[in-house]
């Protein structure tokens, strides 16, 4: 994990795509690609305990 310019967390994968904590449901946290606003990226994961358990990894962007 690394933390971002304003303070918050992030994952970066060894792909180079980067991740921005979003949401929290019980010890599940959805993570969003970074550029899912301004490019409309659906790719996501979730973690539960700091372990991936759900991934999409499919990127609208390179």
């Amino acid at each position: 994990m690394t933390t971002t310019r304003r303070g918050g967390l992030a994952i970066e994968l060894s792909t180079g795509h980067r991740f921005i904590r979003q949401k929290l449901a019980g010890k599940k946290w959805r993570w969003l690609c970074v550029k899912q606003k301004w490019l409309k990226c659906k790719a996501f994961l979730c973690t539960v305990d700091n372990v991936i358990v759900k991934m999409s990894d499919d990127h609208t962007h390179d």
